[in-house]
């Protein structure tokens, strides 16, 4: 029998030990969807946004950090650490049928097949080119996953919740999914989110919560599918950041700490289209363009949710001890209204300008996230209210987090990552673990069809190749266009439904001059993004070492593990989802 004073010395140590055991870090992640470089307050924007500007400028401002130029790519890459040419769907290659001119010379062979480049098209010597294609796609690397087609994020796999689940932590998701909703198996709470409140699919009313069906759904608990998930009929007609805000709020209140740390992801359906807020956060801004008035609007409802959530964490007595990571997915959607946006998406009245392009494009405006940590507790103090021009990817998240939580050891990946542990670079101050990164391959075409002529613009002479994009250092190289838009659209262009003002007065890429003065786009771009963050000064022409050195990275990346898009072609599925009785958007078994 033990004695008393031992049982007093054990009584002891125990309770020294317990004191001692580190106490994880909570995390809340925040995305806005489709926000523009431009359009926060600390970004310089006329839009008060001073709950979000108060984490970022006591947090670390991400400068040099990239995101995939539309929704789906970017939430997949967050969610897997790996890029997206990794997990699309084997196709057919359909190369240009272009006759190869004489000074073309061989890349390595990819499978069976031959890579061939033109010489004299790239005008870059003896620089190593691509492969060329001349169809449209629509796959994880391209575009966003659509309602009807049969497909999703490859549930073969491993998702950040999954990890995050690994090390005993609490994971909730609540707003917007878009990573899959043929079959239940594509949705979150079969794949590692133990609660979902929010849409399966990429865009809805504000409001109705209808895109193709009804969809906004509760599923409470892990693998929530058929006789599980509730969909919420009866929230008709309540603005969906407020749904979110108040679901968030929940969470926290319900967590329970002594059940593992708590990891919030908030994917918000603001600031994407449609154009829709309640009247009273609009009237501020009635001095706006009309356009410009609804998105302000939309980000100032946004900006108080945030405001909410963190309250919420103080209540709960948890927001010491948490990380929060703000994203966009994409750049702003620019252009004029009535969904006619020069890119992909519709446009919302969001800003990027300075930076060149939006949503859809390679340029600065469409891949250059806007983003911020914040956590004075687990962050570098000599980094806390400044900005850090570390090159950091989407891709990161996934190991970064995981490194985080876990004291700062990696986990074992069930598969190989492009991403990299960015915490000593976020936690300790030390440089990038990175010194490139793959902005994105589309070996079948662009995203945004970039030679699709504007009003009143034809390009008889398009490039009619994939795109190509990578970043070494502060170097961007683009082999292709870039993509749409390709030009800078100011913070006084009209946004009343007419074409915006642009520089150069173009809005389609081409390689030669249009009959109505569209300017050339070259085959080969590079830009220096922190001399010259803008984009208006190509390199390539003057500079065909750098050329080498970067088109040798965009080789790399063209003959590494490579997963085709799938086509625009692919069929409508017609059964699978479907409108249930009450027309609610409801998945397959």
């Amino acid at each position: 029998m033990m004695s008393s004073a031992a049982a007093v010395v054990l009584a002891v140590v125990v309770a020294v030990a317990t004191a001692a055991a580190p106490k994880k870090l909570n995390i809340l992640f925040i995305v806005s969807d489709d926000l523009g470089y431009a359009d926060l307050g600390y970004t310089g924007s006329s839009i008060k946004t001073p709950h979000i500007d108060g984490l970022a400028n006591n947090g670390t401002v991400l400068g040099h950090y990239y995101v995939m130029q539309c929704c789906s790519p970017t939430r997949s890459a967050l969610h897997t650490g790996r890029y997206n040419i990794r997990y699309g769907k084997k196709q057919v290659d359909l190369p240009v049928d272009r006759p190869v001119a004489a000074s073309s010379h061989d890349l390595p062979r990819q499978g069976s097949r031959l890579v061939r480049c033109d010489r004299a098209r790239g005008g870059v010597g003896a620089t190593p080119c691509v492969t060329m294609f001349n169809i449209n796609i629509a796959g994880l690397q391209t575009n966003v996953i659509p309602n009807n087609k049969e497909y999703g994020l490859n549930l073969t796999e491993t998702l950040l919740p999954q990890y995050m689940k690994k090390l005993g932590y609490q994971t909730h998701a609540i707003g917007k999914w878009h990573l899959g909703l043929y079959r239940w198996a594509y949705t979150p709470t079969f794949r590692g989110y133990d609660s979902f409140l929010g849409y399966y699919s990429g865009s809805q009313d504000y409001y109705t919560h209808v895109d193709s069906g009804i969809d906004l759904h509760l599923d409470d608990r892990p693998n929530c599918g058929p006789n599980c998930s509730v969909p919420l009929i009866d929230m008709k007609n309540i603005y969906s950041t407020h749904i979110y805000s108040a679901r968030a709020q929940t969470v926290i209140q319900n967590h329970d700490e002594s059940k593992g740390p708590l990891f919030l992801y908030m994917p918000f359906q603001s600031v994407h289209c449609p154009i829709q807020a309640p009247a009273s956060y609009v009237e501020p801004y009635a001095h706006l363009d009309p356009n410009r008035q609804t998105f302000a609007g939309m980000l100032a409802a946004l900006d108080e949710a945030v405001g909410q959530v963190i309250d919420a964490l103080k209540i709960k007595g948890i927001f010491d001890d948490t990380l929060v990571v703000f994203s966009t997915d994409n750049g702003g959607p620019v252009g004029s209204l009535n969904d006619h946006p020069r890119g992909i998406g519709c446009a919302t009245g969001s800003q990027n300008y300075p930076l060149r392009g939006g949503k859809g494009s390679y340029f600065q405006g469409g891949v250059r996230g806007t983003g911020f940590v914040y956590g004075p507790k687990f962050l570098d103090p000599q980094l806390a209210g400044k900005e850090t021009y570390e090159l950091m990817h989407v891709t990161d998240w996934l190991p970064t987090l995981v490194a985080a939580a876990n004291g700062g050891k990696p986990l074992a990946w069930d598969k190989p990552l492009d991403g990299v542990n960015q915490w000593p670079t976020l936690s300790a101050g030390a440089p990038s673990a990175r010194s490139q990164l793959l902005i994105n391959i589309e070996r079948k075409g662009a995203t945004t069809g970039p030679c699709r002529p504007g009003p009143g613009i034809t390009c008889p002479h398009c490039n009619g190749i994939g795109e190509y994009a990578v970043m070494v250092g502060h170097h961007k190289l683009l082999y292709g266009t870039g993509g749409q838009p390709n030009t800078w659209f100011h913070d006084d262009a009209p946004y009343n439904g007419t074409d915006p003002v642009t520089e150069g007065g173009c809005i389609a890429a081409c390689t030669a001059p249009s009959p109505t003065g569209c300017p050339a786009t070259p085959l080969v771009q590079v830009y220096d993004v922190f001399a010259d963050p803008e984009e208006r000064n190509n390199l390539a022409p003057g500079n065909p070492a750098l050329v080498k050195q970067l088109m040798e990275v965009v080789v790399q990346y063209n003959t590494s593990e490579y997963v085709d898009a799938l086509p625009l072609n692919l069929p409508v599925e017609n059964k699978c989802p479907y409108n249930d009785e009450n027309h609610v958007l409801t998945p397959c078994p």
